[in-house]
């Protein structure tokens, strides 16, 4: 079965810059080709929209703590089971997303968690 030029009627990409020229390229060949945006990259760009400061307030320092001292982030994995946890960077677009989904699937972990650490005295003291 050969796909005809003019049965393609869609191309999903990212919004990087070099992929949109690439679908600028394809459109004399595929005239009936529109070109749209990866769905992932859209809702991502619309949460940038939505203030959530409770949430950015939380994340900031949990990312801090989490992700960069070897104590915290051993008894967070502990808590998960021992399996893998979500890492942050701040390469990959979706990061903060999954640790928040992570932190919120396991939502019930937090207070032990917390006291853990407090009585570990990993992290500053609370007031």
């Amino acid at each position: 079965c050969r796909v005809q030029t003019t049965d393609v009627v869609c191309g999903a990409r990212d919004s990087c810059s070099t992929n949109g020229k690439a679908m600028r390229n394809l459109e004399p060949m595929y005239i009936n080709m529109e070109a749209i945006l990866c769905i992932s990259h859209t809702l991502s760009h619309c949460g940038e929209h939505v203030d959530l400061p409770v949430l950015n307030e939380w994340m900031t320092p949990w990312l801090g703590l989490v992700q960069n001292h070897p104590s915290a982030r051993a008894i967070w994995k502990e808590k998960l089971g021992g399996g893998a946890m979500k890492g942050y960077s701040t390469i990959r677009w979706c990061s903060r997303e999954e640790c928040s989904n992570e932190i919120s699937k396991n939502f019930g972990m937090l207070p032990g968690f917390v006291d853990t650490l407090l009585e570990d005295e990993i992290g500053d003291k609370l007031p």
